[in-house]
């Protein structure tokens, strides 16, 4: 485990969005049924869930909250040296969304900007790192933004997680501040690679077809659609559940 210290450095403000198109109960109970969907309620304590239109995009939603952040925060632009931004749902394959999300911003080009490319972990290592690079640097801000359109790549037929996965944006200023404190602890279990996995579109299988194919757990899915794999233990239950639903 790796453990971090960052010295003056504190949360300025934050600000969240999500999209205006928003699921509820009985929304899934038409896809899904009663018992389902009950069953998913109980043990998620899920009601709702918000997602994205075809055209939004993670960048979209991080960029309508960092609006929001900086518009209600007396801060000049010019005094940002740095945005990071954390998605697992890019804009693009090159270049990096935080680039684009610099330009739209209209921060100056002094700023550094970079992606990370994480999911559930995404705050805490996204947090590491600009703070870590604002600690080390001349810049007084630096801006932590946070995306996601994760419902796009779940199969909509897939009861296991369907009713799970929706979409936000958020934002974080972060401002060098003499007596503040962050500590981080890190760390990594590669091994478990599959546990989240959704196996097309990156380069290791660029071609992979797109028809459906009937997975481990009876859920039928392509290799374009997020798999939560049966070793992974957080949401084990789950699958377990969903196993015994016809």
């Amino acid at each position: 485990m790796a453990n971090f210290t960052v010295n003056n450095i504190s949360v300025v403000g934050m600000a969240v969005v999500v999209p205006e198109n928003k699921l509820e109960r009985d929304d899934f109970v038409k896809q899904f049924g009663e018992d389902v969907t009950t069953k998913f309620i109980k043990s998620t304590g899920i009601k709702c869930i918000h997602r994205a239109v075809p055209k939004q995009t993670a960048s979209d939603l991080a960029y309508e909250a960092a609006n929001k952040l900086l518009n209600n925060i007396d801060v000049e632009k010019n005094k940002i040296g740095m945005l990071v931004f954390v998605t697992q749902s890019p804009d693009y394959r090159r270049p990096a969304t935080a680039c684009v999300l610099q330009k739209r911003l209209e921060l100056s080009v002094n700023c550094a900007a970079l992606d990370v490319g994480l999911g559930c972990s995404g705050f805490i290592y996204g947090q590491q790192v600009l703070t870590s690079m604002l600690q080390n640097s001349q810049s007084e801000y630096g801006l932590l933004l946070l995306g996601e359109t994760a419902s796009k790549l779940v199969n909509p037929n897939d009861k296991s997680i369907a009713m799970m996965y929706g979409d936000a944006g958020a934002a974080i200023l972060y401002k060098k501040n003499n007596g503040s404190i962050i500590k981080t602890s890190l760390y990594t279990d590669g091994y478990r690679f599959k546990s989240i996995i959704l196996p097309a579109g990156g380069f290791r299988d660029m071609d992979a077809s797109h028809e459906e194919y009937l997975c481990s757990d009876n859920i039928r899915r392509t290799k374009y659609d997020i798999y939560i794999w049966m070793g992974f233990r957080c949401l084990h239950f789950l699958h377990r559940m969903f196993l015994n639903l016809s």
